[in-house]
């Protein structure tokens, strides 16, 4: 059983409690069942209505929404703490808040396939935003699929120039204080290392891999969602490295006064430890949380354990807007 990091419980609580507050659909609150049944009712159909995703030929909305001026809002935590060899303490090191937007800006084309264009913009805790990248999506009856290769000239989104300067001030201030410990400064630094790969490979899958950034995996498209989707579901997304997906469970978010269901999807991965966890949520109404915990063992010069580097990071949905669809 894993141990709880007791010295974040506070923050983390606090931010989730703002967005949003998760159930299995086996434990649906007692406060709102009519809704929250009704809501599963109509999202789970939505779901297990897979093979009939075609919404335009069959009059069926299709599963994730795809329409300029979409608009979501995510809570975001971000913590590395380092945990001693034969300890159950977690000493916390480094710890961010931040703020978010997911907006679906304009549309495209690759390959003679069309594309929604979505930007990701995150605000930090002192209100400083950066637009960290794009996401090119397509969905048809049988999933939603990401663009997984490289453009050069985004048509709406981040510049160029904007994603080539940007950096990952989390993970720089993350090592910055695990090297403060000049003993174990080299050791932690590796651990870190390999922790902040898995990261970043995570990032691309769930967020896109940006439009200019060198070297990575195989072009083309990754799969994630492949439809139906139903408890148990499982499908390959990417190849290489590969990464698959599994679904897990059916549960009911309330974002604020919404009640909303969701699957929760476990993703696997073959640079994944035993003790790794990825975690994403999808609901028809958009991308609806990510949670991580990634680790990597440091060790001495002869090969013995001497702490463990944890990352966590948590997204949570707390406000959406859809646009109007064009049919």
């Amino acid at each position: 059983m894993r141990k709880s990091w007791s010295p974040w419980l506070g923050l983390i609580a606090a931010l989730i409690a703002t967005g949003c507050e998760t159930q299995h659909s086996q434990l649906a609150s007692s406060t709102a069942p009519a809704l929250e049944d009704a809501a599963s009712a109509v999202d789970s159909a939505t779901a297990e209505a897979g093979a009939e995703f075609d919404g335009h030929s069959r009059g069926r909305r299709d599963f994730y929404p795809l329409t300029i001026g979409n608009h979501w809002r995510y809570a975001r935590t971000f913590q590395v703490c380092v945990q001693a060899a034969g300890s159950d303490d977690c000493v916390p090191f480094f710890a961010s808040a931040a703020t978010r937007d997911i907006v679906q800006e304009c549309e495209t084309t690759v390959d003679g396939r069309p594309y929604v264009v979505e930007s990701l913009t995150d605000t930090d805790s002192a209100g400083a935003s950066s637009r960290r990248g794009s996401n090119l999506l397509r969905q048809d009856r049988s999933g939603l699929y990401r663009w997984d290769g490289l453009l050069q000239s985004p048509p709406c989104g981040p510049s160029a120039a904007e994603l080539s300067a940007r950096v990952d001030r989390e993970a720089a201030a993350a090592v910055e204080q695990l090297a403060r410990d000049t003993r174990r400064s080299m050791t932690r630094q590796a651990a870190w290392g390999a922790v902040q790969f898995k990261r970043e490979r995570v990032d691309e899958l769930v967020h896109g891999r940006g439009w200019s950034r060198p070297g990575g995996v195989l072009p083309g498209e990754i799969s994630s969602l492949r439809y139906p989707l139903r408890r148990g579901a499982t499908w390959v997304i990417r190849d290489a490295p590969r990464f698959t997906a599994t679904v897990i469970a059916l549960e009911h978010l309330r974002v604020g006064n919404r009640h909303l269901a969701a699957w929760l999807i476990s993703v696997e991965s073959e640079l994944f430890g035993p003790d790794d966890v990825v975690r994403v949520r999808y609901s028809p109404s958009g991308f609806a949380g990510l949670e991580t915990d990634l680790r990597a063992t440091a060790t001495d010069a002869d090969g013995n354990p001497i702490e463990t580097v944890i990352s966590r990071e948590l997204e949570r949905l707390t406000w959406f807007e859809l646009a109007r669809r064009r049919d």
